[in-house]
Order: C-alpha cells, then structure tokens, then sequence
C-alpha cells in the first residue's frame, strides 16, 4: 500500500509544492518593494527555495521568484519602506513564511504590516483602555524559526482613570492627581518639576509628560512601581509648548508648539528604544496663532491634527496627509479625543474654545456620516481644558474659565452633556490630562 502513495508524492510538481510551502508563502507584494539580486540559473523552484533557505546570495533573502521558462531563479529581499501609494504594480512571490497573527485581547485589537521587510503587529486599544506597556511585536527568524520578540499574551488593554499632570498656578504645576468615579484623588507623589502648558502619555508602561513652559524641550518619566519620577530625557533641540499630542502604533507624537522652531515639525518617541526622532512635515502649522493645535488616534495607522477648523489626517506608515472635511466651527484651546460610539464605530470629539461660539459647543466626526456634527452644548464653558475617554466615558474637565471646577460627561446616545456632580481644581488640566490604568497608581 506504500507504494502508490509514495508514487503520487513522488510527481515532481506535487512535491515541490509541498516542500515549498513549508517555509514560504506565495504572495502579492509591491513591486517597488522588492530588491532582486542578480538571477541566477536553478532547476525548479525547489532548489530556488533552497537556496533562499541558505542564504546563498549577497545580503538577506525572504522572497524569491522562479522563471520556469528561463530557469532563472530570483533571490531577494523587501525594502524598509512600503511605497505601494505610489506605483500599485505588484509581483507574485514566495514569501517566506512568518509569524501567526495574534488572537485579538479583551479590548483591543491587533493591526498588523506584513508588506514590508519586518513583519509587526500593534496593539490597538479601544478608546478608554491603554496598553499595559508596549504595543509593537515584531516577528524575526530564530534558527530558521519565525518567533515574535515578546510574547503576545503579555500584551493587554487596561481600564483607566483620568491623571492630570501639572497645572497653570502654583502650586499645581508640581503636582499630579487623578479623577474617577469617587472625584478627585491629590497624590503624594510630586512630579519633581513645574508643567504648565505641556503634554501627557501614558506610554511605555509610564506617564510620559513633555514640554510646556517650564521644561521645555525634554520629558520626564513618571514610574510608580520604580518609586516615582525617572530619568529625563531629551526630546529635541525644539522648545515644545502648547504643543499636541497623540500615540499611533509604537509612537508617541509631539506636533507644533507656540514658537516657530517647533512648527511644521512633528516627531516622536519610539517605544523601542525610547529616543526622539523627526516625524513628518505639517505645513499648516506655520506661525503662533495656529497654537495649540489637538490631535487624535484617527485610524490603525494615521492621526488627526486640528488647526482652527483645519483636519488633517497624516499616514504614518505611508508618510502621507490629506485634508478632512473643517470643523464648523473654528476653536483654539479647546480639547479633543475619540471613543467608540452605539455602533462601535470610531467618533472623534471636539468640545470647547476661546474663540466666537466655541466655549460652549462640540462637534463630532463620525467617519461613516463623512462630516463634523454639532452635538448637545456644554453645560459649562470651558476653555484650555481636556477631553478624555476612559473606560468609564468621555469627560469634559478642568478649564481656566470654569471656576467651579465642575466636570461633565458626554452621554454618547443622546450626544448630550451631563453633570456628574463632581468637582475637580479648575486650576489643573491645562492641556495636561491623559488616561492612565485604574491599577498603576499607588495605595
């Protein structure tokens, strides 16, 4: 009986079928992404795999094609940079074979990049829920093995509350606090430093806080399980106040400032290594009266940048922007975020401003509509405040015209604004608000 299987197995095209397809794939990539070697001559496309597996040509090789009418056998390699925007040509290859995608977590979700030289996921967290710590995984080839370089299940997407770094007087400029569901919590932790008029992530497992009027053009981490604040860290040669920010994939993006070095110039930490570096170009921001912009997480890959009225959307992976439809009405100071509306569709939010009509009012843009909506009014008028989605809702709070203190929570159904009846110092949350685990803070 073993020799009409052996047989069958035996059919060349059968068997190199098989063998191949243990370690490669055949896949469309973009044809400006691949970086071919000189061919050179192979029998099938068998010894063509063979010789990707060994690596039998100048530099990497993961994909290879195979002219069967030429037997001219194709090694090469993707490039770093996925340029598919620009020509859409593509080209059939063996591509060999990486890691599986990860189960997506309670949450969140995985986005994955396999087009490009390393294949990598990000965790993307719903609206109101952050990243333990790291949000990349990043596939490589451990002895003819593709592994991830951390384990997926180490990756989770954490209810929070709100954290509030610094403030506009003293002595809140030097202090943090929260806010949930039982108000305010003043922590002892002091922040080491004056922020006013700076920026907030929590990113990397920490609170990430840069810039302002005070510090300037660095970042100071703030750790609880290392005992409080960390190391500084500098961010660029730019002086960064008012500026924005957003996190999108593993980076953490400063965009535009008061002065004019730090407009027109974005640029981000990278988890992996924590440094600086240039991002892209946004050419709206071109003098003070544009400061403070807000940005917001607009899709897996692109964020939002709002000047005004002005919404442009930046592609990080492609490197790209393109304008948005304009809010209706123009807003400075004002706060911003997204959540996830009845229909689990991702809604950007602006409430507030110090210009005409601003203060009270908010608009959303939900993407599928394909325009900003004017939405229930304020109860209070607020200006250089925040907007944060934890997984509790979206709040509006701290403001330097609301001298009540008050704090308000958008009812997404109605599109309404409620009282929650809770106070929080009105002279904080000066563009300093950011959402943080429910479970990092100190007893």
């Amino acid at each position: 009986m073993l020799f009409p299987i052996l047989t069958i197995f035996c059919n060349a095209g059968l068997l190199e079928a098989l063998l191949v397809s243990r370690q490669f794939i055949e896949q469309e990539v973009p044809k400006t992404n691949v970086l071919f070697a000189d061919p050179v001559q192979a029998d099938s496309a068998l010894s063509c795999s063979f010789r990707c597996l060994g690596k039998n040509v100048t530099g990497d090789c993961n994909v290879f094609f195979y002219n069967k009418t030429t037997l001219n056998c194709h090694l090469g390699d993707l490039s770093e940079i996925d340029r598919s925007k620009e020509n859409n040509s593509t080209q059939l290859v063996w591509k060999l074979k990486g890691c599986s995608v990860p189960e997506n977590p309670i949450n969140g979700k995985w986005y994955c990049e396999t087009n490009i030289k390393q294949e990598k996921c990000f965790l993307v967290c719903f609206p109101g829920y952050v990243a333990k710590s790291f949000r990349g995984l990043y596939c490589y080839l451990y002895e003819d093995q593709a592994k991830w370089d951390k384990s997926p299940n180490e990756f989770e997407c954490l209810p929070t509350v709100i954290a509030i770094t610094g403030g506009f007087y003293f002595p809140m400029v030097g202090q943090l606090s929260t806010f949930g569901p039982d108000g305010q919590v003043r922590l002892p932790n002091h922040l080491g430093h004056y922020f006013r008029q700076h920026i907030v992530q929590y990113f990397r497992g920490q609170i990430i806080y840069c810039g302002g009027y005070y510090v300037r053009n660095k970042c100071y981490r703030l750790n609880f399980t290392s005992g409080g604040e960390g190391t500084s860290m500098q961010i660029s040669t730019k002086i960064r106040i008012n500026s924005a920010s957003v996190i999108v994939q593993d980076r953490y993006y400063i965009i535009g400032g008061d002065l004019a070095e730090s407009q027109a110039q974005a640029e981000y930490i990278l988890e992996a290594d924590g440094l600086s570096y240039d991002g892209m170009l946004t050419p709206e921001l071109t003098d003070a009266n544009t400061a403070p912009s807000c940005a917001i997480r607009f899709t897996d890959k692109s964020f939002v940048n709002i000047v005004k009225d002005m919404v442009t959307e930046y592609d990080i992976s492609a490197g790209t922007s393109k304008a948005l439809p304009n809010l209706n009405i123009p807003r400075q100071r004002f706060g911003c975020d997204s959540y996830l509306d009845e229909d689990e569709e991702l809604v950007s939010i602006v409430a507030g401003g110090n210009t005409v009509d601003s203060a009270y009012t908010a608009e959303i843009f939900k993407p599928s509509f394909g325009q900003w909506i004017i939405i229930g009014n304020l109860t209070y008028p607020r200006e250089s405040h925040a907007v944060v989605t934890t997984s509790d809702g979206v709040f509006a709070i701290g403001g330097e015209n609301n001298p009540t203190g008050k704090v308000e929570k958008l009812d997404i159904k109605t599109k309404t604004w409620i009282d929650t009846g809770l106070n929080y110092d009105p002279d904080s949350a000066f563009f300093a608000a950011t959402a943080i685990p429910v479970d990092i803070l100190p007893p």
